[in-house]
């Protein structure tokens, strides 16, 4: 059996392709991350069990998400997603 341990990488997040951290001098700083970071990270790991609760099962949560994603990016809404990649070192080059 596979587990999956998310991890969130901070340095790796971009707004618009601008570096998180350009965009808020308060990221990365102990305070400050231990307060926002940690609830976005926890909201995203709940989000699956929430679609299950809600739904019952996830079949269609992964097809309403695209679907609402694309929905923001094509109409310029403005909203913002917690979106994550699954990164095969091997392949990755910074």
């Amino acid at each position: 059996m596979i587990y999956a341990i998310p991890v969130p990488v901070w340095s790796g997040v971009n707004i618009a392709g601008i570096s998180l951290a350009k965009v808020s001098r308060e990221v990365g700083k102990e305070e400050e991350a231990a307060s926002w970071q940690a609830a976005l990270h926890r909201e995203v790991i709940d989000s699956a069990y929430k679609i299950i609760k809600l739904k019952g099962y996830t079949c269609w949560g992964i097809g309403l998400s695209v679907a609402a994603i694309a929905k923001g990016v094509i109409r310029n809404s403005h909203k913002v997603y917690a979106l994550s990649v699954n990164v095969k070192l091997s392949t990755y080059k910074a």
